[in-house]
Order: C-alpha cells, then sequence, then structure tokens
C-alpha cells in the first residue's frame, strides 16, 4: 500500500480483504470499520493504539500487530469474533487476560504471560 494514513485508507473499497499497513511509522490512529470484509490486517511495527483495536471490524480473522507498542494491557480483542490468529509480540502487553479475546482464537503469538 506504500505509506498509509488515516486519509488513505478511508478511501480503500469496503470489498477489501486483506491490508498490510506493516512498517509505516507514520500513520497513528485508523479507522476501519467501512471494511466490513476485511478479514487479513497487518500492522506489524505501526504506532496503532488501542483506539484503532476497538475500532476494527468484526471480520478479521487474522490480525498482527507485533511491535506495536501503544497496545495495552486496556486492549481487548473480544469484539473480533471470527479471529483465529492474533500476533501481539513486543507490544505494551505484558498479561494477556484470557477475558480481553474471544472464543474464536486458536492461535495466539505473545511474550506475555496468560491470565486465567
Amino acid at each position: 500500500m506504500g505509506k498509509a494514513s488515516a486519509a488513505n485508507v478511508a478511501t480503500l473499497p469496503p470489498t477489501l480483504e486483506v491490508l498490510d499497513i506493516s512498517w509505516n511509522l507514520d500513520v497513528d490512529a485508523i479507522l476501519l470499520a467501512h471494511l466490513p470484509r476485511l478479514r487479513v490486517f497487518h500492522a506489524a511495527l505501526t504506532p496503532i493504539d488501542d483506539c484503532t483495536v476497538a475500532a476494527l471490524p468484526a471480520s478479521l480473522g487474522v490480525l498482527t500487530l507485533w511491535g506495536c507498542h501503544k497496545i495495552t494491557p486496556a486492549a481487548s480483542f473480544t469484539h473480533l469474533g471470527a479471529l483465529r490468529t492474533l500476533d501481539i509480540r513486543g507490544t505494551g502487553i505484558a498479561i494477556v487476560n484470557r477475558a480481553s479475546l474471544p472464543p474464536s482464537l486458536v492461535s495466539l503469538k505473545s511474550g506475555a504471560l496468560l491470565f486465567p
């Protein structure tokens, strides 16, 4: 996609299913709710935060956030009912509360401790 920004992400078509904005250090909070078919979202090494996570579409099956230091333990992924794979290595999450994860999750890549 090149340089990602809130402005150019907002112009993406609602039929988009895969989006990779990894390594875009200039992108902050972006909204993806207008992408109801988005299945795969890679945002490794970007400054996205908990607000962006909260606004992700429920259709996501794969979410890569490794190296996103603004993601905190307050982030919840429960609204992502289709999520099967989550990579949160290198984020600000040191402990993952199972209650913040959707029951659909089958693969969690994390350097964090898993808390019941």
